[in-house]
């Protein structure tokens, strides 16, 4: 279902989504609704060049977790942040092939369809992604990654807010 939804919603030229209308979206998100007992807010910065990509998710993951690991170590308490990030960067390989090439398709087979539905039917079967408000969609997509990927309770939005803070 996913995969069907996505190749509609890539689909139409006249709803195209950007790289950098999805970062600012995600941010955004995760600036306003924080993550609990987190390390530091996430930030998305999505990045053609894998060179470049590579430098900063060194320098932004990699580097602070060994210190944070480090720190947690001479404290006598047991490391966890570069377990964190491992899992973090295996969900960005997954995402780096969809970040990193673009493509062009023919739409007129979908105009078309579009063009032969009456207004019912574009009410029950509706894939018309130029309705799409991208901003909502994605902060949507963000609070339930929070809540069915995470585990995290919505409840403890203040609570997060709060954490984040200090």
């Amino acid at each position: 279902m996913y995969l069907l939804h996505l190749i509609l919603c890539v689909l139409h030229v006249q709803s195209c989504v950007y790289l950098s209308l999805t970062e600012n979206c995600i941010n955004m998100t995760f600036k306003n609704n924080p993550l609990e007992q987190a390390f530091r807010r996430p930030n998305v910065n999505l990045r053609s060049n894998p060179f470049t990509n590579q430098y900063w998710t060194t320098v932004s993951h990699t580097l602070p977790a060994l210190l944070y690991d480090g720190y947690l170590t001479l404290m006598g308490h047991k490391p966890r942040m570069m377990k964190t990030i491992t899992r973090l960067h295996k969900a960005m390989v997954v995402l780096e092939y969809f970040t990193s090439h673009s493509w062009v398709w023919n739409t007129d087979n979908v105009a078309m369809l579009l063009s032969h539905m009456s207004p019912e039917d574009k009410k029950v079967f509706n894939f018309d992604v130029r309705q799409l408000h991208w901003a909502e969609y994605m902060e949507n997509y963000c609070m339930g990654m929070k809540k069915y990927v995470l585990n995290e309770e919505l409840s403890g939005l203040p609570a997060a807010r709060k954490h984040l803070i200090k």
